[in-house]
């Protein structure tokens, strides 16, 4: 491993010591005096992923905000001796809280899509690999007991890590979090637009009966102002027995206008801290069939959730560009000629982490504006930051295509230091309002 950690700083130019390494969990941890050069970090994708690592780096002036907003690679390189860890403090449960809360979103969001409409890629493997990952994680947030699989069949196994994770959910400390107030909104208060973009919910409650208890649109399908700008329609469904509601959205796959209907089955009992660990600002959300509590947050604990979530989709973001797309272009151009579509991923590692920390600032410089695109957001917030502007050919399959593999490389690397300069920007940004103003601050007390 000595060797391992020397040739990695080889490839960094630095003015002083030289980047700080280390090996942790098969995961190469760098903390950087300051943003690497492209070369540099497609050289370190290249090695790590030659190696069968995968990397995460930190330079040293995001530190700060991994510590004020919790973060899974913070604690990495806390563990891994980088950095010193943060003393306790009064509102640790808190931070706890929503660390957990993150953590268990990246867990369980995309856990349905692939139990209900991708039913053929649960397999031995991805079994394996769901049950490593919430075993890590759940060992990480303070819970040793074992993860056990459940049932006789593949599909009744990936169900019951599911409910193991909603059982930690439901019974995990979140600090001052606890104190969310609620909100009580049905259906036939909102005002729903007039493309009956939602009329599926018709569907859903002839198929699910009396155990279905509500059903909550998000995403694209909510703020999308017409419903032919909407790719699908993404729903958490709150339900009184997860196991019949899964076997009954497996047989019966829905789709409106031609379009997927993804569903999110909620227990009815958790519904409250389900919608608090995804949540995604004050407008992200439409109650679409019943009747379901949602979470109200005041200024100071949207600020703190919302900059927790740009923190660990920044860090997400970046593992996976430095340890796939980085490191293998050609089989990533490959695979986006054989799929135009899949540029959307692209997408989602480059344009999408600058755009949540524009339209976060935006967020909080005008609570009360009507909310706009990301994208759009991003572009306003972030063009006095000094930053390069996002390549066109992130947003376009046929500006990516005529790009050559060495030039998508020096792509994806700019953009991983254009979101980190936008990441250091806001959080200053942020210090210096909170600083300013008494009333906005970082904590929910």
């Amino acid at each position: 491993m000595a060797n391992f950690q020397a040739d990695i700083r080889g490839l960094v130019t630095t003015k002083d010591s030289g980047p700080k390494v280390a090996d942790f969990d098969k995961n190469v941890l760098i903390v950087l005096e300051d943003c690497l050069s492209c070369d540099a970090i497609i050289e370190i994708a290249k090695y790590v992923n030659d190696a069968g690592y995968s990397a995460q780096f930190a330079t040293e002036e995001e530190l700060p905000i991994l510590a004020e907003f919790p973060n899974r690679a913070y604690g990495q390189f806390v563990q891994a001796g980088l950095v010193a860890g943060k003393s306790q403090r009064e509102d640790q449960k808190t931070c706890s809280g929503a660390l957990l809360l993150k953590s268990l979103q990246q867990f369980l969001g995309p856990i349905d899509q692939q139990i209900i409409h991708s039913p053929d890629i649960v397999n031995d493997s991805w079994l394996q690999r769901k049950h490593e990952s919430l075993s890590r994680l759940l060992i990480d947030l303070g819970d040793s007991d074992a993860v056990v699989l459940k049932g006789n069949s593949l599909l009744d196994q990936a169900q019951s890590l599911k409910a193991r994770a909603l059982e930690f959910l439901r019974q995990a400390d979140l600090g001052s979090l606890r104190e969310v107030t609620f909100e009580t909104r049905n259906a036939a208060g909102a005002q729903l637009p007039a493309d009956q973009r939602f009329s599926y919910t018709e569907q859903l409650s002839q198929l699910l009966g009396d155990d279905l208890v509500a059903v909550i649109g998000y995403g694209g399908s909510v703020t999308a102002p017409s419903l032919d700008k909407i790719n699908d329609f993404d729903n958490f469904v709150v339900v009184k027995d997860l196991t019949g509601a899964y076997n009954t959205l497996r047989a019966n796959k829905l789709f409106h206008c031609h379009k997927p209907v993804h569903s999110q089955l909620i227990p009815h009992d958790l519904l409250g801290r389900y919608l608090l660990m995804s949540y995604a600002g004050p407008d992200a959300l439409k109650v679409i069939h019943g009747e379901a509590e949602i979470p109200v947050l005041n200024q100071s604990q949207e600020i703190y959730m919302m900059m927790t979530d740009v923190t660990t989709s920044v860090f997400n973001k970046r593992r996976s560009l430095l340890s796939t797309f980085i490191a293998k272009p050609d089989e990533f151009i490959s695979k986006v000629k054989e799929n135009p579509g899949s540029l959307a991923l692209v997408a989602a590692h480059t344009v999408i982490p600058l755009a949540q920390i524009g339209w976060f600032r935006r967020f909080v410089s005008n609570p009360s504006e009507p909310k706009i695109g990301k994208r759009d957001a991003a572009k306003e917030a972030l063009k006095n930051c000094d930053l390069p502007p996002i390549p066109e050919a992130f947003l376009d399959a046929g500006a990516f295509l005529s790009s050559s593999p060495a030039d998508i490389q020096i792509m994806l690397a700019e953009s991983i230091n254009s979101t980190s300069k936008a990441l250091v920007a806001v959080y200053n940004w942020l210090k210096k309002r909170e600083e300013g103003l008494d009333s906005v601050s970082f904590r929910s007390r």
